[in-house]
């Protein structure tokens, strides 16, 4: 008998995330410009990058991969280092940053979790991503001191100062929530966040602006509860302080002081659907399948099926929308020859083209 499975049961592990897993080819730069031996961890960042992101991210990692043209929000060109997810002064990724991003992915966006890959793998993943991120703004900062643009002296100092995580960002403590905040806290999303994000929290149509490569931006609904680097208080915190890279969302460090920031945070908390963010972290589940004497049901209403412990399986799709399918209900049945699944959705989309069951 497998270790972990009951007798008269099937253990089927469900993966939540389905990714293209396309083969791509990846030049590794495991060798600097001296020379130097190859450094094992970049070598392997390099073959997850290519087996695992480039086909969103690109073999580059410019975000040109050969599904990025399906995606909304895009996949994030990291030749130009512009990170959303940041906790920095100068808003330059820290290591942590990187690793909490590929880890736990991009809730609101078709960036998968990868938590369940070895620490060393992400490790690796890290390094490499920054190894993109560094080289691109090296080769740029080589092609200005051929242009006579720049002393060759001061490479080092300008790379360095483009390229490498600043002094962590200060998140004082958080005050606790109380009527009178949010009264201040809807005040200030008034005056700077309803013209995009709408005066309840659902974002205006017409208020679709543009990131930094011409590509649309819906300003994201609060109502949702969905936030990309979390809803928690202090993940809030750096997103209004300091903006997200490359994105029209501002950081509002000169224009607000720290507790006027918390109380437009609670506000904008208070808004959101509760369990949502929970509800849209893709993580991996066991589907318990109970054993079943005899045939097993092809009707998906038949009593059997009450047997089956169900689980929810949280679904993202690649082109971002707030009325979305958001997840399965993942049911399983077994006769010790065959497994039957059962996925049940709710889906509120008007569909007319189907008239009959196929």
């Amino acid at each position: 008998m497998h270790p972990g499975i009951r007798p008269g049961k099937a253990a089927v592990t469900l993966a939540l995330v389905v990714l293209f897993l396309g083969c791509s080819l990846v030049r590794t730069q495991a060798k600097d410009a001296a020379g130097a031996a190859p450094d094992a961890a970049l070598a392997r960042g390099a073959e997850l990058f290519a087996g695992q992101c480039a086909i969103c991210h690109g073999d580059a990692g410019d975000g040109q991969g050969q599904f990025a043209y399906l995606m909304n929000p895009r996949p994030r060109d990291f030749t130009q280092g512009k990170f959303k997810l940041i906790t920095t002064v100068n808003k330059i990724p820290s290591d942590r940053d990187l690793f909490r991003t590929i880890s736990r992915g991009m809730p609101g966006s078709a960036m998968p979790p990868w938590g369940h890959l070895p620490k060393s793998d992400i490790d690796a993943l890290v390094k490499y991503v920054r190894h993109i991120h560094v080289q691109s703004e090296k080769e740029e900062l080589e092609s200005n001191i051929a242009a006579g643009d720049l002393d060759a002296d001061h490479l080092d100092a300008r790379l360095s100062e483009l390229s490498q995580p600043g002094e962590p960002l200060y998140v004082p403590p958080e005050p606790s929530f109380e009527s009178v905040r949010w009264f201040r806290g809807r005040r200030i999303y008034m005056a700077a966040c309803a013209t995009c994000h709408g005066v309840t929290g659902d974002p205006v149509p017409e208020a679709v602006k543009e990131d930094e490569d011409g590509y649309p931006v819906p300003p994201r609904s609060f109502v949702s509860g969905i936030f990309k680097g979390g809803s928690e208080g202090h993940e809030l915190f750096a997103r209004v302080k300091k903006g997200m890279n490359g994105t029209p969302m501002p950081g509002y460090e000169d224009v607000y002081n720290d507790e006027e920031m918390w109380d437009l945070i609670h506000y904008v908390q208070s808004l959101a659907r509760a369990g949502a963010q929970e509800r849209a972290l893709l993580k991996q589940e066991t589907i318990v399948a109970p054993a079943l004497d005899g045939a097993l049901p092809e009707d998906p209403l038949a009593a059997e099926w009450d047997k089956a412990r169900p689980a929810f399986v949280g679904l993202t799709p690649l082109w971002w929308t707030d009325d979305r399918v958001e997840g399965l209900v993942v049911q399983a049945l077994h006769n010790r020859k065959e497994l039957a699944i059962r996925m049940s959705w709710q889906d509120l989309t008007q569909d007319s083209g189907a008239v009959r069951q196929q």
